[in-house]
């Protein structure tokens, strides 16, 4: 079994060496070629890599493009029949053979495994596909309180216990056949930082491509490592914050992700449906405001919760008068 392993990293000198030892551990008999595409790192990673050379093949790019355009350069370069993306903040923690009898199976596209938090619980990474519904769900705190329904599926409240299909999963760990792939076209480079898999599932599901989860293998996810080092070295990023499930759920405000979330629902749906996501989010902010206001007089938390939502309300006010 042939397999491309792609890790994309930016500042990732204190995840990549246990990442890439886990790989050798769990994959030891999978003919496999390991690309790293290092980012424009500016601390220790590419000198941790070099420990690697002979056993990974490793890119350094100049300049930051992102992670879609970093996955992209590792697909263009490899030629197995399928790949694997890893985020370099995390690590497998279990075999991974069982996933390609799933890969193999006419138009599975994609698959994505378990995966699990630091301390052993499930971290949460399949989703329905962001669309306002979802949007208003989440915005007005409803998927608390309607926990399965149509609009916003299972997947918060599922257990990852049993192979099913799926809208899309993560690309913290993601398994793709390189046929269905180049079949819609790599991932797109408008996208920086999140969305970028979602668009890419979105494209398979709509020329007849399956994505898929299975709990046979795992791997142990830290969640946003890479992107806690980005911000270090990206000042008008400290401040957010990114919930996968309909990016936005409890960001803490940047136009940077916006980006991401405009240019996909723009590019899937049209600058009108922007317009009333805009508007739900707006909406949403105000319930929010509403909310914690009262909560605010007692608990600095709050107080913090209603500056974060004023911003998000001024910044939405400006997008639907644009």
């Amino acid at each position: 079994m042939e397999l491309d392993i792609i890790i994309v990293t930016h500042n990732s000198s204190i995840f990549i060496e246990k990442c890439l030892n886990s790989i050798f551990e769990n994959c030891k008999d999978l003919n496999k070629k390991i690309q790293v595409i290092d980012n424009a790192s500016k601390d220790n990673t590419c000198n941790i890599l070099e420990k690697f050379k002979g056993e990974i093949h490793f890119t350094t790019l100049e300049k930051n493009l992102g992670f879609a355009s970093g996955c992209n350069i590792g697909i263009r370069q490899g030629s197995s029949e399928f790949i694997m993306l890893l985020n370099p903040d995390a690590y497998l923690n279990s075999d991974i053979n069982s996933i390609f009898n799933l890969l193999n199976e006419k138009r599975v596209g994609v698959v994505g495994i378990k995966i699990l938090n630091p301390d052993g619980s499930i971290q949460q990474s399949c989703y329905k596909f962001p669309d306002a519904g979802t949007i208003f769900f989440d915005s007005m705190y409803l998927t608390n309180i309607l926990k399965r329904n149509r609009i916003i599926g299972d997947y918060k409240y599922w257990n990852y216990s049993y192979e099913r299909e799926v809208d899309w999963v993560i690309g913290a760990c993601m398994f793709l056949k390189r046929q269905a792939v180049e079949s819609v076209g790599l991932f797109d480079e408008n996208f920086f930082l999140y969305g970028e898999e979602t668009d890419l599932c979105l494209r398979l599901k709509k020329n007849g491509w399956k994505i898929f989860f299975s709990p046979h293998a795992s791997v142990v996810h830290i969640g946003r490592g890479s992107y806690q080092t980005f911000c270090r070295y990206h000042p008008s990023m400290k401040d957010s914050h990114y919930h996968s499930s309909i990016f936005i759920s409890d960001i803490k405000f940047n136009e940077n992700v916006y980006k991401s979330i405009a240019y996909y629902f723009t590019k899937h749906y049209g600058r009108k449906y922007l317009f009333l996501v805009n508007l739900i989010f707006f909406i949403g902010s105000l319930w929010r405001i509403a909310f914690s206001l009262p909560l605010a007089i007692f608990s600095e938390k709050y107080k913090n919760i209603l500056i974060y939502h004023w911003r998000r309300i001024m910044f939405y006010l400006t997008e639907l008068l644009y």
